[in-house]
């Protein structure tokens, strides 16, 4: 069988899928969702301050998403945005009303 030679866009998008596959293959679909979510959680975190001038955070929100609260959680659905509540905060510093049920912070 003759080898192709794969370049420039073709082998980026090879990769793409072969490291697609190791993540299936070793982690699972719920894990690769998770990862999925935790790299859009800049782009919503950004979207969410241009939006909102006043800034409302809430900590640990499980499976209840308030609107017009920048939702939070360690393992968030699809509308919240990845924090762990234990590591610096990637938020500007800035005035935020923070709201937390069932969280146990230390700040």
């Amino acid at each position: 069988m003759p080898i192709t030679r794969i370049s420039g866009k073709n082998l980026a998008i090879l990769v793409g899928i072969v490291a697609l596959g190791v993540l299936i293959g070793r982690w699972g679909g719920p894990a690769l969702m998770h990862w999925v979510i935790v790299r859009s959680t800049p782009r919503k975190m950004q979207s969410y301050l241009r939006s909102h001038s006043v800034r409302k955070l809430q900590i640990g929100a499980g499976g209840v998403s308030y609107l017009g609260w920048l939702n939070t959680d360690i393992t968030p659905s699809d509308e919240q945005a990845y924090l762990d509540a234990t590591k610096s905060f990637p938020l500007p510093d800035a005035p935020f009303s923070i709201f937390s049920e069932n969280t146990s912070l230390s700040i």
